[in-house]
């Protein structure tokens, strides 16, 4: 069968005329072979027509940043252009944008368009502020490798106004300023319906969060975070609002209040996950649903797993609670699988004893 992407372009040479007949009226043994080498021939040629297309069409979708490039360029990999600003204007809609050495980039810019950046193998950096705004309605936009440093107050590492959905893989965001909320932190999303995906990042040393999440509307957002570390933020390493969030493989640790926090309607699983050494709680629920498993909060200084209102929900399997001030403080619905260690902690239980779970 032709494949579909490049059955017009086969058409157009005769191709799929040429190779019907054969798959359907299969030859007779001892057909004498050299009979076939002209179709051999054209086969092979179309299908060098077709490769030729395929690469014309990619190289067209791809445009090129470089230290040594200029903003004169037209973006090619020949003739790079130097800011990613300019490289983003030049990027087709649905395009891909290749960062192709180590440095500095410029400062701020803004996408309004779906597209790639990709940063592999380098070390691509932004200035003071350093930070990427994503406000283009219905688009998909991936970052990939890219490292953010703030400086200045009032900013944000990467903030989305507007998506369909975001893809932050292998990113490096630190050191932004600002008075709280979502400003200060190194990811936001405030009152925007999205879907945020991270996965192999770095958010640390924010003066507020390393991510705030929060929809506009109940389940107009979902969050999925995956081996990543959530370091010595100001505030919560990750704070959620009323969306619904996957964490799995990921560290918050030594964060200045909270590791991971829900709330108001926030529903979220977390697996395979630590919070460490923060400052006040490491899992903490404030009008919101957790599931936990096979995670660890320790060491936290106040408790590893927070349940603070009545209508609090949170289900523990498999899980270590260990070195906290309190272990757990129950003051909505805990559940069990009865096979968590909370053990060690100054004090291990603060309210009523965590219910056995349906099945346990």
């Amino acid at each position: 069968m032709i494949p579909k992407g490049t059955r017009s372009a086969a058409a157009c040479l005769g191709l799929i005329d040429l190779i019907e007949p054969v798959r359907r009226n299969p030859m007779p043994e001892g057909w004498f072979m050299p009979s076939i080498r002209p179709l051999v021939g054209r086969f092979v040629f179309a299908l060098a027509f077709v490769v030729a297309l395929s690469t014309a069409a990619e190289a067209a979708d791809t445009r090129y940043v470089s230290t040594n490039g200029s903003n004169a360029n037209a973006c090619t990999r020949a003739a790079p252009c130097l800011t990613l600003q300019r490289g983003v204007n030049r990027t087709a809609d649905g395009g891909t944008l290749v960062i192709l050495d180590s440095g500095n980039y410029g400062n701020s810019f803004t996408i309004r368009k779906s597209i790639t950046i990709i940063a592999d193998g380098v070390a691509a950096t932004l200035g003071n502020p350093g930070s990427v705004v994503v406000d283009a309605a219905g688009a998909v936009v991936v970052l990939r490798g890219l490292k953010l440093k703030g400086g200045s107050t009032d900013a944000v590492g990467i903030r989305i106004l507007a998506a369909a959905a975001v893809h932050i893989e292998h990113c490096t965001i630190e050191g932004f300023r600002g008075p709280g909320s979502v400003l200060g932190s190194g990811i936001g999303v405030i009152g925007v319906d999205t879907n945020l995906f991270v996965a192999g990042s770095v958010l640390r040393n924010n003066d507020q969060f390393g991510l705030y999440f929060d929809p506009a509307t109940t389940g107009g957002g979902k969050l999925t975070v995956d081996n990543s570390r959530f370091e010595n933020n100001g505030t919560a390493g990750l704070n959620t609002g009323d969306a619904e969030s996957t964490i799995t493989r990921t560290v918050a640790s030594s964060n200045g209040s909270v590791g991971i926090q829900i709330l108001a309607g926030g529903r979220m699983n977390v697996t395979s996950t630590t919070v460490a050494n923060n400052g006040t709680d490491g899992y903490r629920v404030v009008g919101g649903d957790l599931t936990l498993e096979s995670s660890v909060a320790r060491g936290n200084g106040a408790v590893g797993v927070y349940s603070h209102f009545a209508s609090d929900i949170v289900r523990l399997s498999n899980s270590v609670i260990t070195d906290n001030v309190t272990g757990l403080r129950n003051g909505g619905s805990m559940l069990t699988r009865g096979n968590n260690i909370v053990d060690g902690n100054t004090t291990d239980l603060v309210g009523d004893p965590p219910a056995p779970l349906a099945g346990s």
